[in-house]
């Protein structure tokens, strides 16, 4: 799972694997090897790659919500928005500014969300081309 993550979340911030070694202080084998499932890092690593990323540890480890493993892998197929909505439905656990949500707070944050959507809907309607009948 921490192989998944890491790369998941270097690639989701469009970053090198060079890029990543040089913030934590590895060479880039050492960290390459982290994604291929070949090595671990070991504690202190882990740390410093959760502080980056602003995650927990738990979360690297696989040990954070139900079904982030489905998650993470949705996620690496362009499903953004499905997530946030899963986690804004289901998630005890987010934080904003790294203090938790209430459910009021999760809850208005839903429904702006689902506002945002059907904005962006009505926009792509109005901007789509209109087919030329006339061929």
């Amino acid at each position: 799972m921490l192989d998944i993550r890491l790369k998941h979340l270097r690639k989701i911030n469009n970053h090198t694997q060079q890029d990543i070694a040089d913030l934590i202080g590895i060479t880039r084998p050492a960290y390459t090897a982290y994604e291929q499932g070949v090595r671990n890092p070991d504690y202190t690593t882990l740390i410093k790659i959760a502080d980056y990323y602003k995650v927990t540890t738990d979360f690297l480890l696989g040990r954070a919500d139900e079904n982030e493993d489905e998650l993470v892998l949705a996620t690496c197929y362009g499903r953004k928005v499905d997530i946030l909505m899963h986690n804004l439905n289901n998630s005890k656990y987010l934080t904003l500014e790294k203090i938790p949500l209430s459910t009021k707070e999760r809850e208005t944050l839903l429904v702006s969300l689902e506002f945002g959507i059907e904005l962006v809907k009505r926009m792509r309607k109005i901007h789509e081309p209109v087919e030329d009948t006339n061929d």
